[in-house]
């Protein structure tokens, strides 16, 4: 009888098992669609740039302050909003994590938090600012 304390080592690198680098559920069991799905999403990312736009102030920065709102607390508005707001504000409150809402009759998206720096880069990466 073996002793129970000693691991068992594969006797040479064939033996053990070779997986593929960074491979999901999802693309294991259906690889033409895990591919396909990557694509949609970035056609998704290129329309809703597309049909969301903020115009810049007249120095050329984008329109994001921080203000206080009631009981202290810190709320990001982003001015100068045209287009599908409500895909925009959905996409940043996931990112960010934080709750917020359209103000559609001002042309505002209202961001709960202080997130003002990473609205301004996070706009610029995406191509959102037109002149």
């Amino acid at each position: 009888m073996p002793p129970k304390n000693k691991k068992s080592t594969p006797k040479s690198e064939e033996e053990e098992v070779k997986r593929p680098t960074q491979t999901t559920l999802g693309s294991f069991l259906f690889p033409n669609e895990a591919e396909s799905s990557q694509q949609t999403g970035q056609r998704a990312n290129e329309s809703l740039t597309q049909t969301c736009q903020i115009r810049r102030t007249k120095k050329g920065n984008a329109p994001v302050s921080v203000e206080n709102s009631f009981g202290g607390r810190k709320v990001t508005i982003i001015s100068n909003v045209s287009g599908d707001a409500t895909s925009l504000l959905k996409l940043m409150k996931s990112k960010f994590g934080t709750g917020g809402e359209v103000l559609a009759e001002e042309g505002k998206i209202e961001l709960q938090g202080d997130h003002g720096p990473k609205v301004s880069k996070f706009l610029q990466e995406n191509n959102y600012l037109v002149a």
